[in-house]
This record gives structure tokens, sequence and C-alpha cells, in this order.
């Protein structure tokens, strides 16, 4: 406002220190005189330098540099102060509301990627008739609701707002460059079929519950949130401990230039409510000998073919048994069964050299630096395998018809499950012929310690686990070739062999199939040559 007289600086330094701003107007006009009046009676102003009443009016003050400024009578919105923190959240309870026919409550949620939360509703019971609640009920099944959606805790606000900021890793980022370096490591390369297992942890546990957590988040805490959830969808002690030991891998991980880790944990078992491993409860299924007999001696059996919903009877191939009859009388691994060529077995099939185990069709190394070791075999098992080999001199011991590698999984659920549900025996894993011999070997027989250790190739580990002494280590039995023969015929198998038994030389079997089957040179119209007792599973 101004006032149309000589005056309207004054007036207009007036209405600054009315308004608060006494110190601006002092600084700019100089003091005001004590004796300054605002208005008259009439509501007019005037001051008493000035002779005559002035009358306000609305004209515009002219442009000018030396007046203060005038604030608005509304003030603006301040600027945010700071960012998102969960530190001034005190949760909320949520505004119940009808929509419709139901009582719905409405709460805030964070959006990952958008700075303001967004308004969501759930629904809480019906207005009327068959589960309406009261309003005390209402209220509490409100607050219910709000915190199964979890949006008040800290994993939620880590995972949604956290995790937006770009320096921030993520649990599920550095698994990926986790994995990269143990498959890649120079020092205790990690087994394929071990990466495979914690792949598959990572997929269906871990990434699920903690892939969205920044590492810092991912404390003792979190995995005790984790362990109970595992624990909640009945997965074993064994197994828990496995995955639980892959997170504290993954976070242990990132380390600095210096090579110290930047999350440093002292990870607290009793506080995560770690279950405890009892050797006793694990389920280690062994077979029996009368059990062994009957698988090898199985002739039919039928399987379920899945894709195309029948039933399938089948004859038990050659193959198939020569390969059950000697991991029983081996203690092999499956995979180290499935992985010895033809150069490994020695002239008169009585010693093997396990050098490489078979998985997904490929080769790699032996489970421990122990698993690289000799079998010694029983003359009559010595005897079968030598008619199995035949004439051939390179390939695999066990192959396909093409002379490929057989997959372990195809030999559970289509061969080994199957007889045993026509045998009446629970479904278990081929590492149930590896204790039968495990167990024969110490429990029926006088083998000498040293001799079936090294028969079974099992790592020493340490000392106090495993009880070895160095006399265990002084001991030579794995050049004492002469002694270990000895042995495999004194000890004998546990088991009895199929009466009349003789397997197919395998090399003739391979090149009828190679020279006749659809992928062979002859095309697709020839027919597969098989013997009889095969030609049902072809």
């Amino acid at each position: 406002m101004a006032a149309k007289c000589s005056c309207r600086l004054q007036a207009f330094a007036h209405l600054q220190a009315s308004q608060g701003k006494y110190h601006e107007a002092h600084s700019t006009y100089g003091p005001l005189p004590n004796n300054t009046k605002r208005r008259d009676s009439d509501g007019v102003l005037f001051f008493p330098d000035c002779p005559e009443k002035t009358t306000p009016t609305t004209a515009p003050l002219p442009p000018s540099t030396n007046h203060a400024t005038i604030w608005p009578a509304t003030p603006e919105k301040p600027a945010r102060i700071g960012r998102k923190s969960m530190s001034r959240r005190s949760g909320q309870n949520g505004s119940i509301q009808k929509d419709g026919k139901w009582y719905v409550v409405r709460y805030w949620k964070d959006v990952p990627g958008q700075e303001k939360r967004v308004r969501v509703r759930a629904k809480i019971c019906p207005i009327s008739g068959p589960g309406k609640l009261s309003v005390s009920e209402r209220e509490r099944k409100a607050k219910e609701i709000i915190a199964a959606s979890g949006v008040d805790t800290k994993e939620y606000f880590d995972r949604v707002v956290t995790q937006s900021k770009a320096t921030v890793v993520t649990f599920r980022q550095q698994v990926e460059t986790w994995l990269a370096g143990m498959r890649n490591r120079r020092s205790k390369p990690v087994a394929p079929s071990t990466l495979s297992g914690w792949e598959s942890g990572l997929k269906n546990w871990l990434n699920p519950n903690l892939g969205d957590l920044p590492l810092e988040a991912v404390d003792n805490l979190a995995l005790k949130k984790l362990v109970n959830k595992m624990v909640e969808g009945g997965l074993s002690a064994s197994t828990i401990c496995n995955y639980a030991d892959v997170v504290k891998m993954v976070v242990a991980s990132v380390i600095n230039e210096k090579g110290d880790e930047v999350y440093p944990r002292k990870w607290n078992d009793a506080f995560i409510n770690m279950p405890v491993i009892n050797p006793r409860k694990q389920r280690t299924p062994s077979f029996t000998g009368d059990v062994v007999s009957g698988i090898v001696a199985a002739r039919e059996y039928t399987y379920r073919d899945t894709k195309r919903n029948v039933d399938v009877k089948c004859e038990l191939r050659d193959e198939h048994r020569m390969l059950f009859i000697l991991s029983a009388a081996s203690g092999l691994r499956f995979g180290e069964a499935l992985g010895i060529e033809i150069p490994h077995v020695s002239a008169d099939g009585s010693c093997i050299h396990i050098c490489q185990k078979a998985w997904r069709g490929q080769m790699h190394d032996t489970k421990t630096r122990n698993g690289e070791r000799e079998i010694d075999l029983h003359p009559s098992v010595a005897n079968l395998l030598q008619e199995f080999i035949g004439e051939r001199k390179s390939g695999l011991l066990f192959c396909t018809r093409t002379g490929r590698q057989l997959h372990q999984s195809n030999i559970l659920r289509r061969v080994l499950h199957p007889i045993l549900e026509e045998l009446g025996q629970p479904k278990c894993g081929a590492h149930a012929f590896r204790r039968f011999r495990n167990t024969y070997l110490r429990n029926y027989t006088s083998t000498p310690p040293g001799v079936y250790r090294f028969w079974m190739g099992h790592a020493s580990g340490k000392p106090e686990r495993t009880g070895e002494t160095m006399s265990d280590r002084y001991d030579k039995a794995e050049h004492e070739r002469a002694l270990r023969k000895e042995w495999a015929e004194r000890a004998g198998l546990g088991f009895k062999l199929p009466r009349g038994f003789k397997p197919v030389q395998n090399r003739k079997l391979v090149q009828l199939r190679q020279q006749n089957c659809r992928f062979g040179p002859n095309g697709p119209k020839t027919e597969i040559l098989a013997p009889p007792e095969m030609a049902a599973s072809l």
C-alpha cells in the first residue's frame, strides 16, 4: 500500500514494522518517530510530520530497487529436508472406510523407484450379512492386514527404498559375482554338482527372501528369519545349514582392494536358532545283501512314462544289471562308475583305476584327492566284467547305444526306483550301494581298515572328527596290490549274483546300433538290430 503524499516511504516503513519487519525498515529508512500512529478515529492513515490526512489507494508502487521485500500472506510449502528414513516412522493403523459392500482399510505403501508413497486398500469384511465384524474386530483385522503386508517393516523398506541407491549392492547381485568366482577359482575348485546344489538353493530359498536386500542388511536377524522360513518349509537340518553357509560365503565375498571383508560379520548361531544336525536322524538309506541280490536278479519291471502318462513294462538291460553289480561289489560312487573308460580296467578285469567322474554329459575330477584310487574286484565280478567289455579297446564302460554317457537321473527314475517298488523297498538313491559295501566290509569281514578305506576313497578330514592317527597316515595299502587282491577275494561280495547271467559283449551291441539305428549312415528306414532279450526295451 502507498499514500498520496511525500510521506509514503515512512508509511511503507510503518507497515513493515507492523508486520514484524521493523529491523528491515529500521536499517533502510531510519528509526520511526515515537508518536507515530497507524490510523485516526475514522480509520484514515496520518503521520505527525504530515499536515494533511492521507487516504489509502490501490495504485501500485513504481519499480524500485531500494524497497524491502514483502512476504506473502500464505508461505510456500518448505522444501523436503533429508530422505526417507525408517527411524522416523512410527507405524500406521490405516483408515477404515466403506467401499461398495465392503469395509476396507487404506494405508500407505512405498513403491520402488518412486519418491512418494501410494495409497492402497485391502478388504476387511462385508458391511452386512455373514462375515460382518464389529468395530473393534475391524480395527484389529486392519492392523493384521497391514502387518502381514510388511509395509512397516525394515526389511520391506530396505528392499524397496534403500535398494534404489546406485551405490547399494544387493544380495542377488553379489550372488552372481560370487558364483563366477567359485567356478573359476584355482585353489580348491568346487565340483559342478556342488555348484548345482547351491544354485538350486539360491533359486528356491535365498534369492526370494534375501535377494533384494542390501548386503549391509544381511545380518544375524535377516538370516534368522530365513532359517525360520526354511524350517517351516520342511527342509532338513543339514540342508538348512548348507544354505546358511552359502549366505555367509556371499556376504564374506565382498572385499576391498586390500583383501579385507567390507561387511565383516560375527555370526551368532544361538541367536539365529540354527538347527543342530543329528547324524542319527539323517536319512542315509542302505541296502542289505538280500535287497542287492533282488535288484541284480530282477528281470522285468514297470516304470511310469510321465510324458505319455502310461506304464511301460521293460526288461532289465545287461548294462544296467552290470552297473548295479559293480556298484555293490566295489562301493563306487555312481558318477565314478559311469566315468570309467575301457583303458582304466585291467586286462583281467580285477582292478579298475578311478580318476574321473561323469556328471550331466561331462567328465570332471574326482570328488576329493583320495577319490583317485584303484578298486580291486572279486574274481567272479572280474570275470563278468571281462565278458561285458569283450573286445572293446576304448570308450566308456557304460554307455548308450550310440556310445554316449548314461545319465544318473534316468537310471534312477526309469530303472532302480521301479525295481525297488517291485521289491517293496523305499525309494532311495544309488549311494545306498556304496553304504552297503562299506557296512559289509567293516562289520562282516576282517578286511584291514587301511585296505577298505583305500577302496572307499574317503577323505581323511580333520583328525578330531575322523579319528585319524599317524598310523593311518603311515599306512601304504595303496602300494600293496597283491595284498589288496587277496583281501578282495577273501572278503567276498555279501550278495548273490544272478544265476546264469552272462552279459552281452557291449562292443558288438554298440557297433550294431551305430550301423543300423536311425542316426546311422543307413538312414531311418533300417531296423534296429539287438539281441532278442533286449528288443522289448529298445
